[in-house]
């Protein structure tokens, strides 16, 4: 992920079950996958900021690409961003393009998910939005469209890029915990 994305075109799926050709892209200045309708285009059309993503699925897995005929989709080349209050539902022209952005933004998620916004987990979602919506301008995070429930994972689910970060966080900082414990035990001796 130390290489720029380039941007590419993908067919985004809307829940109303069609698709808009959409230009994607990473913001590095908003740390945010963002789209608009052309290259070209000054504004953009929408944006999720890294810190927002549970899951970078690959195939047709969210409510939004299953409403969809499958006579109108290429199972092979669909991918799905999943955030915590929507999905980018995207496909790529090839398997190449998707497992190409796929395996980027995996990376930079990983590489990334250290400095997010600590374990929320008991404070609830809206203290989670809270924390998260001052990433992007507000006039973007107002056209950032948050999806009805019915068109959304249920909870726990497509979450599992977040689960595993956190997880390998748990797990290194137990290892600094120990060394520090470690360290100290030598120094009575």
């Amino acid at each position: 992920a130390d290489l720029p994305l380039p941007p590419a075109y993908f067919r985004k799926w809307g829940r109303n079950g069609r698709c808009r050709q959409r230009f994607l892209f990473y913001d590095e200045g908003l740390e945010a996958v963002a789209w608009k309708s052309i290259a070209t285009d000054k504004s953009y059309l929408g944006a999720i900021p890294l810190a927002k993503i549970q899951d970078i699925c690959i195939g047709i897995k969210t409510p939004v690409l299953k409403n969809v005929s499958q006579a109108y989709l290429r199972a092979d080349c669909c991918w799905s961003i999943v955030a915590s209050n929507r999905t980018l539902d995207l496909e790529a022209d090839s398997d190449q393009v998707m497992l190409y952005f796929v395996t980027w933004l995996r990376a930079k998620y990983k590489s990334r998910a250290p400095s997010f916004p600590a374990d929320i987990s008991h404070h609830g979602i809206a203290d989670m939005a809270a924390a998260v919506v001052g990433m992007l301008p507000k006039a973007l995070e107002r056209k950032t469209k948050s999806y009805p429930a019915m068109f959304r994972p249920a909870n726990g689910e497509l979450c599992g890029l977040k689960s595993t970060c956190k997880k390998l966080q748990a797990v290194g900082s137990l290892g600094t915990a120990l060394e520090a414990h470690q360290g100290k035990a030598k120094a009575k001796k």
